[in-house]
């Protein structure tokens, strides 16, 4: 059986809660954030992190700024993109609960989605392939410490989180080619994926809604086709 997750809350497998966030963004509104500055890196070198991206600042008010500071570009993408307050909603969610689980993919996705705001903002390719390889990044991380369960809580959030930023990615696509460049996107993540040996994980386009996700599919399942996903 496969598990699928997308920016879809009604779609996501029921799973224990992600742990609890280190704040509540009914503290603050992404209308008072900070100016950002996108560090204009290549998508696909998103592995060369910054020495303190595994570290979150020491207080929770300076832990709360950078979430809106990081999210904001991203969160704006994919309200754009969306159109649905309460999918917008799970979105954020996801994101604080990828904060608290591993920090360094939370920077690494925050700057993802400055870049996109570039001019020229990424390839759809340039995307894929980044999101392809912060998995592996993270998958490296959390085994240093123990185990990683790509059906578990923390996993099953951060790719359902991942899909959102491809989501969010669409809102600079071009409508008369959003299908074309959701597969190009969603085609480089597969590749990255397997050329990273990242098991079990496969990049995926639904087949009713025709948006990007992902599916956690064990050995021995059937994948089908990932052009027209179905569970």
């Amino acid at each position: 059986m496969a598990g699928a997750l997308d920016g879809q809350g009604d779609k996501v497998k029921t799973i224990d809660p992600a742990p609890e966030p280190v704040f509540s963004m009914a503290d603050a509104k992404l209308g008072d954030m900070k100016s950002t500055q996108a560090t204009v890196v290549a998508a696909n070198d998103l592995q060369i992190t910054g020495m303190n991206d595994a570290v979150a600042p020491s207080t929770r008010q300076e832990r709360l700024q950078e979430f809106v500071d990081g999210f904001g570009h991203l969160g704006k993408m994919y309200s754009d993109s969306v159109h649905d307050s309460a999918r917008f909603s799970k979105f954020q969610d996801r994101m604080m609960n990828v904060y608290t689980y591993d920090h360094a993919t939370f920077k690494e996705l925050g700057r993802l989605g400055d870049d996109m705001t570039e001019n020229p903002p990424p390839t759809p390719e340039q995307i894929g392939q980044a999101l392809g390889h912060s998995l592996k990044n993270t998958m490296d991380r959390q085994l240093k410490t123990g185990d990683v369960n790509f059906g578990g809580p923390d996993m099953t959030n951060l790719e359902g989180a991942m899909a959102g930023v491809m989501l969010a990615a669409r809102a600079h696509f071009d409508p008369k080619t959003m299908e074309a460049q959701t597969q190009q996107m969603v085609d480089a993540m597969e590749s990255e994926l397997r050329k990273q040996n990242v098991p079990d994980v496969h990049a995926i386009i639904w087949g009713d809604t025709k948006e990007p996700g992902l599916a956690v599919v064990p050995p021995g399942g059937n994948l089908g086709d990932r052009h027209n996903f179905n569970m």
